[in-house]
């Protein structure tokens, strides 16, 4: 008979490896979905809110674990610094998806620890309106209305600054040049 197997360490690479790209390939579909849906429906809507708790039980696991984070660079999309598998299946909202960042000058979302689906929502009522909001003041928005815990990212890059305290001090200067 052969040996049993070893389970693999949910923090040892492969199954680390693995486990980001299962939930990568479970968020894309649903935060394409629960974009449609949010056009279609009010955001206290049954249909609308069973969404929006999918895509944070998708998220869920990394958020447990700090945060999830989105992002489009290039043509591609990452889930917590792993790409996001283009298949055959998922491509159309793989497209949807960075067609949606675009349009509102994003690169992503963050999501962190106490997202709740009616701060989900009420990130969905801004980022509905990509003509009034977009880029930094998507940003801006959800921060006025009590949008904490998912955000969206403006700029994301495979480049690290050159300067790490220069890229940090000029992050917290932003939030008081915003108010001028």
């Amino acid at each position: 008979s052969p040996a049993p197997r070893m389970p693999v360490a949910p923090n040892s690479a492969v199954g680390s490896d693995d486990r980001q790209r299962e939930l990568a390939l479970q968020m894309l579909p649903r935060f394409s979905a629960a974009i449609r849906v949010s056009r279609s429906y009010e955001s206290d809507n049954q249909v609308f809110v069973a969404q929006l708790e999918s895509v944070l039980n998708a998220v869920a696991p990394l958020i447990e674990e700090g945060e999830a984070v989105f992002v489009a660079l290039d043509s591609d999309l990452f889930l917590n610094g792993f790409r996001v598998p283009v298949r055959t299946a998922n491509v159309k909202f793989h497209r949807h998806v960075l067609d949606e960042f675009s349009r509102r000058l994003i690169a992503g979302l963050r999501f962190t620890k106490g997202v709740t689906a009616a701060e989900l929502s009420t990130f969905f009522r801004l980022f509905r309106e990509p003509d009034v909001y977009n880029g930094a003041d998507l940003l801006r928005a959800c921060v006025a209305n009590g949008v904490d815990h998912v955000v969206p990212v403006v700029h994301a890059s495979t480049d690290g600054p050159e300067d790490a305290f220069a890229y940090e001090a000029e992050w917290s200067a932003r939030p008081a040049e915003a108010g001028d």
